[in-house]
């Protein structure tokens, strides 16, 4: 048998044929049934020729195997499982476990094998394997040979609950784990419409109710009474006629990972308040391999004291990288002190920035210190350094150039030995050919040069500097919210 089946499709061709059932709704039951078992992620599947050459497999078996899908076909068991071959050709019949060692694994597996058939039919064959403490003895186990126990007993591995109902939502039949699943008993669903179910807070939300809704499968995530967190795949069984006669519903226990999830977003909003609290609440723009050289500069910037003018547009994050430079700095330890020069009236600029002597205007009683005197042995930063108004761009040009000021009223000059890093998202070039910023400030401030581009020209960034924001938000607001991984998360 060459080529990928679909052991699906397979079956249901099977059933017709051997029950002797031209309407085909028991075998699409059997089918969708095997299609659940199928889509298991963590139990591995495959169905089998009369030689017991594999004709199937789903992606759990392919990753046990460590043997691509396709070249899995075709390949007999036996060479697989060499415990197979002393066992004998009859030990691999439906109804049958047997435990084994697989080749290339450590821990021992046991393997059921099971035809889907009504009449036993033995193809096609089904395996269905998982670990197991221990493959001495290799015991032959007889299992039930009725298609449904076998399955019931196979679905159990695979789901923690499996239900079925009619085309109008009324149970008709469920596993016995309904109870520890949904807080009821198998009499209180068989019968039963779902919409009761969900009108006495049984269950959050039907799943049954959105395939008849949507007349296509459906996979939703359902709360339970029992407080169990279950994601629910319900799927469409129909007639000749396209009417919606059965709808399986396979529903997996996810709550103790609910759990989990929620202890590590815990922690990790923990981590983010520890983090917050030895950083004093800073933020910081995410490294990335390959990024541009502007990042490269700002290392730079970090390891020397020369003066910095960093340009970009607003929003770009030109405090941030001031701050951080500041932080990377030998001057952490010291104050980082920020100016908006387009905040501060023109006339009470200087004061702001240098400080007065007593009686240098009416109502200075007494002096007092500047901005620049605040900064001390750390970082001034000057934003929107474009808004600088002409008087005060020659009083900065004499700081950078002699690390010294006057305080309005005094004759005395002031040592400062404070870093200045200055900002804008203006042309300073244009505005040198306007006359209206001073070329040899420009040059003073423009020692070192760093220009950010765009948050649109670095979309690497926005997943960690969502998760970030995330974190911090949490951190302030007692929130456990994330983000689930996507497109857009690297």
């Amino acid at each position: 048998m060459n080529g990928l089946i679909d052991p699906p499709n397979q079956i249901r061709s099977a059933m017709v044929t051997a029950c002797n059932d031209p309407s085909g709704v028991g075998a699409d039951v059997m089918a969708k049934v095997v299609e659940a078992v199928w889509m298991c992620p963590d139990l591995p599947a495959i169905s089998l020729d009369p030689g017991l050459r594999i004709c199937g497999a789903n992606s759990a078996a392919e990753n046990l195997f460590g043997i691509p899908k396709e070249a899995l076909i075709g390949c007999p068991l036996t060479d697989l499982i060499p415990d197979l071959s002393a066992l004998g050709r009859e030990a691999c019949t439906p109804g049958r476990v047997i435990n084994c060692n697989i080749n290339g694994t450590r821990q021992p597996h046991r393997i059921t094998f099971f035809s889907p058939s009504h009449s036993g039919t033995e193809y096609p064959l089904m395996a269905i394997v998982e670990g197991c403490e221990s493959a001495q003895s290799a015991p032959v186990l007889p299992v039930p040979v009725n298609a449904y126990n076998a399955m019931e007993e196979i679905l159990g591995l695979c789901y923690h609950l499996v239900s079925v109902t009619d085309g109008g939502g009324t149970g008709i039949k469920a596993t016995c784990q309904i109870e520890k699943m949904l807080g009821t008993s198998i009499e209180e669903f068989v019968g039963h419409n779902v919409r009761d179910l969900v009108r006495r807070k049984v269950l959050s939300r039907s799943v049954t109710l959105a395939v008849l809704t949507s007349r296509a499968s459906r996979t939703i995530a359902q709360r339970t009474k029992g407080n169990r967190c279950l994601v629910v795949t319900g799927m469409p069984v129909f007639d000749e006629q396209g009417r919606i006669v059965r709808v399986i519903n396979f529903s997996r226990d996810i709550t103790d990972s609910v759990i989990l999830r929620k202890r590590i977003m815990e922690a990790q909003v923990l981590l983010a308040t520890y983090q917050s609290e030895l950083s004093g609440g800073k933020t910081s723009i995410p490294i990335r391999p390959g990024t541009s050289n502007w990042r490269g500069m700002v290392e730079k910037a970090a390891r020397v004291d020369s003066t910095v003018l960093i340009a970009g547009e607003s929003g770009v994050g030109k405090g941030v990288v001031a701050r951080e430079i500041h932080e990377k700095s030998r001057r952490s330890n010291g104050p980082f002190v920020k100016v908006n020069c387009a905040a501060i009236p023109a006339t009470l600029f200087e004061s702001e920035l240098f400080g007065h002597a007593k009686g240098a205007f009416t109502g200075a009683i007494r002096s007092e210190h500047g901005i620049v005197w605040q900064a001390g042995n750390g970082t001034l930063f000057l934003d929107e350094i474009a808004d600088l108004p002409p008087s005060m761009q020659v009083k900065l040009l004499h700081l950078l150039e002699d690390k010294e000021y006057y305080p309005v009223g005094s004759s005395l000059g002031v040592k400062t030995n404070a870093r200045i890093i200055a900002a804008t998202n203006q042309d300073l070039e244009r505005l040198m050919e306007e006359n209206a910023f001073r070329r040899d400030l420009f040059f003073r401030l423009n020692v070192l040069s760093i220009k950010i581009p765009p948050l649109r020209e670095r979309l690497d960034e926005i997943p960690d500097l969502v998760e970030q924001f995330l974190n911090s938000f949490n951190s302030g607001l007692s929130r456990l919210v994330s983000l689930e991984p996507g497109p857009w998360k690297s």
